[in-house]
């Protein structure tokens, strides 16, 4: 897990898919942000895009990321889990207070009533490294 939360420090971009009311799948390059404990990423986008179609009355849905890979670095995280706006008040405060770490940048659109904060809580999650000889590859299980 450590060379997994290295890498995710190291980036920001990543690939998000998310699964909408009518079945269909979304799928959005999109900035993160992470906690190491919990393991959690977080997103900031607005209300209107359609990754939040089906997250606005505070359920979650099944979600995937993908961080990374090139043909310099040939090196991904992959992730499955469970994605949710966020919308309590604490939860509000610890999400901002993540992201805007790493994006202090984007503080200015922080009261923007369209501004959203998703949260992503990975189930699976996998490491892949394909510069050694043999991959080094680490999952979650």
């Amino acid at each position: 897990m450590e060379e997994l939360l290295k890498y995710l420090t190291e980036h920001r971009i990543s690939v998000m898919a998310v699964n909408l009311p009518d079945h269909g799948v979304h799928a959005a390059t999109i900035h993160y942000a992470h906690s190491d404990t919990p393991f959690k990423l977080f997103f900031s986008t607005e209300r209107s895009s359609r990754k939040c179609q089906g997250l606005l009355d505070g359920k979650s849905t099944s979600a995937s990321v993908v961080v990374g890979f090139s043909e310099d670095e040939w090196i991904t995280v992959q992730m499955d889990g469970e994605i949710k706006a966020v919308l309590e008040e604490t939860e509000l405060k610890n999400a901002k207070s993540i992201y805007y770490a790493k994006y202090p940048s984007s503080k200015k659109y922080e009261n923007k009533p369209e501004n959203i904060f998703l949260e992503f809580v990975p189930t699976w999650w996998r490491y892949s490294d394909y510069n050694p000889e043999p991959p080094m590859i680490k999952t979650s299980n």
